[in-house]
């Protein structure tokens, strides 16, 4: 029987994969599709925040630390903080 941590850990790492794939994604395309404000860099920052969650969390479900948790509960808090400041500037 497969254990739930096990399925956790699993779409940890696919999630992660995809946050990966989306910021180089984002920045292949940075001179192609954004302007000259910062904007591509207030998105990539979330990205790279999720990605570090994403890590957190794997290493944590994987039982192979927990010592991450604290600047993950941090990095959550930030990510929320800046994507309304990314509302505010799309406004």
């Amino acid at each position: 029987m497969v254990q739930i941590a096990n399925i956790i850990v699993l779409i940890d790492s696919v999630a992660s994969l995809f946050f990966f794939l989306a910021f180089i994604l984002s920045f292949r395309n940075y001179n192609k599709t954004m302007d000259k404000s910062n904007l591509w860099l207030i998105i990539s920052t979330i990205f790279i925040f999720t990605f570090i969650v994403s890590i957190s969390n794997i290493l944590e479900w994987a039982e192979i630390t927990s010592a991450l948790d604290p600047a993950e509960d941090f990095i959550n808090i930030i990510v929320v903080v800046v994507w309304v400041y990314t509302w505010y500037q799309l406004k």
